[in-house]
């Protein structure tokens, strides 16, 4: 995987998705002076993928218990050291049989270097009948993992962080 000799960014072939920088002439079509605000502005999506032995068990991770006066967070958002993830910004799966990486990303995502660089990653994951992904607002410059980046693992199901990835995002 390279990275855009321009803007930083990882996942670039010959030409960078963030900033339109091309290998074979060295321009760019975003000036430096615009990465930034640019940078700031691109959605990410957080990725893990697991087994789980059955559908209830994944569920009863990934849900939060709400009582009369507070809500328990979700197993899930313990282990990533949150109270709360928003439902709106998860996609939750669970599958009787392995999940294609690639039908899962073209089902999420339009089909550009971005989203391949996501099918790499889950690929080299091997076997996973569990997927959770977590779209979060605008990311640092840096792109580091996020707090919330742990893998999990207990009798019957696995989750493991494959990372944090950057998308097109057509809605806005």
């Amino acid at each position: 995987m390279k990275t855009c000799p321009h803007c930083f960014k990882r996942g670039v072939s010959l030409r960078c998705v963030a900033c339109g920088y091309d290998r074979h002439t060295g321009q760019a079509v975003i000036a430096k002076e615009k990465l930034g605000e640019l940078l700031h502005s691109q959605p990410v999506v957080d990725i893990w993928v697991g087994q789980a032995h059955s559908e209830d068990q994944f569920e009863e991770f990934m849900t939060p218990i709400f009582g009369d006066d507070e809500v328990i967070p979700s197993r899930f958002c313990k282990t990533q050291g949150v109270d709360h993830l928003d439902d709106d910004a998860l996609l939750v799966e669970f599958a009787d049989e392995s999940i294609d990486p690639k039908q899962l990303i073209a089902e999420e995502f339009a089909l550009d270097d971005y989203a391949n660089t996501m099918i790499e990653a889950l690929q080299r994951q091997g076997a996973f009948n569990v997927v959770v992904m977590h779209f979060d607002a605008p990311a640092a410059p840096s792109h580091s993992a996020p707090p919330h980046s742990a893998s999990h693992y207990e009798a019957g199901l696995s989750l493991r962080y494959v990372g944090r990835f950057d998308y097109l995002d057509f809605a806005e």
